[in-house]
């Protein structure tokens, strides 16, 4: 019965020391795969944190000049920015301000017409008809080629 006994005695241990082993394993393991490099603990040089910092401050400078950009908007994407249609008087929700065909930028741009009068000399033709027609809406008679 003795023998019995330590046999058994002796499997148990033998047993817990197995598991107990398997255990640290795996918790060394994990430890040793997540252990952090000396180097990633090493303070940056005074130079290192300078350059650092012109870094950051160059990619604040961008960003602003980004958003002083996107600031620039066209809403209604007819070529003039609403910065400039507030300066003209024009509609920035509206590609045709006076709503005679051409658009705001057409009119201030291309064909020096008045954005917010549909008909520019007055003639009792709107700008776009009289374009579209071949006639001049800066004056009588024809475009000239």
């Amino acid at each position: 019965m003795i023998n019995k006994k330590i046999l058994v005695v002796v499997v148990l241990v033998i047993a817990a020391l197995s598991v107990g082993g398997l255990v640290w394993f795996r918790l060394k393991k994990n430890t040793i795969n997540n252990v952090v490099s000396p180097e990633q603990f090493t303070e940056s040089s005074p130079e290192v944190v300078q350059v650092e910092r012109q870094k950051l401050e160059k990619d604040l400078e961008d960003a602003q000049k980004l958003l002083d950009e996107k600031q620039k908007i066209d809403k209604d994407l007819d070529g003039l920015n609403d910065e400039e249609e507030k300066q003209l008087g024009t509609d920035p929700q509206k590609i045709d301000t006076d709503s005679d065909g051409l658009t705001d930028y057409d009119e201030v741009k291309i064909f020096h017409t008045k954005p917010l009068t549909e008909d520019t000399d007055g003639d009792g033709f709107d700008d776009g008809a009289e374009l579209s027609r071949g006639y001049d809406p800066l004056g009588p008679g024809k475009l000239k080629k």
